[in-house]
């Protein structure tokens, strides 16, 4: 889906996240691992509700705009983004607000 690495984006270290699309089905129980203590099934329709930590809120966001995006493109109603990088994908960039 894309990639985030912005340098502010976490105080602790410089991080980079590369984020996936996966559709996980709901009797799968994800676990934790790497540097998450917990994992938490979200409803998309509530993550304007909720705290996340540092990014993974504007993620989250630019994974539903993306998606409403595309669900326009499908039904006609946006024309296809034109390509804006030499492989003839649209560039993703996100860029966290300094505190």
């Amino acid at each position: 889906f894309g990639v985030y690495g912005d340098p502010l984006r976490d105080a602790r270290r410089h991080t980079t996240s590369i984020v996936y699309i996966v559709d996980i089905p709901q009797n799968i129980v994800p676990h934790a691992g790497d540097d998450a203590t917990h994992v938490h099934r979200v409803a998309l329709d509530d993550i304007s509700q909720r705290l996340f930590f540092i990014d993974h809120k504007t993620i989250l966001n630019d994974y539903l705009k993306s998606r409403t995006r595309a669900n326009m493109i499908a039904n006609h109603r946006l024309p296809p983004p034109e390509p804006r990088s030499g492989d003839g994908e649209p560039f993703k960039r996100s860029v966290c607000p300094l505190p």
